[in-house]
């Protein structure tokens, strides 16, 4: 028998509405399979209006792109501690 390992991330972007208040507006999930040196990311966008509103942050002054590099950078570093040659 084979055992399959995963390692698995979740976070959601957040941006503030016109009541300056946190709003989801994307989930975001990442799997790394350490059997096949594989990775993904996926974003399920759920207010696509706050989204592409330019210049928009939340309440901590991040915006979309950096909560999404962010989460990026956690996810192979994560891929680098645990041996992946793939990053």
């Amino acid at each position: 028998m084979t055992i399959i390992e995963t390692t698995n991330f979740s976070a959601n972007i957040t941006l503030k509405d016109d009541k300056n208040t946190d709003q989801i507006v994307a989930y975001l999930t990442s799997t790394i399979n350490g059997s096949t040196q594989n990775y993904n990311i996926n974003m399920n966008v759920v207010n696509k209006v706050l989204l592409n509103t330019v210049d928009l942050v939340n309440v901590a002054g991040e915006s979309a792109k950096v909560q999404y590099a962010n989460f990026e950078t956690q996810v192979k570093d994560k891929g680098i501690a645990l041996g992946y040659l793939i990053f």
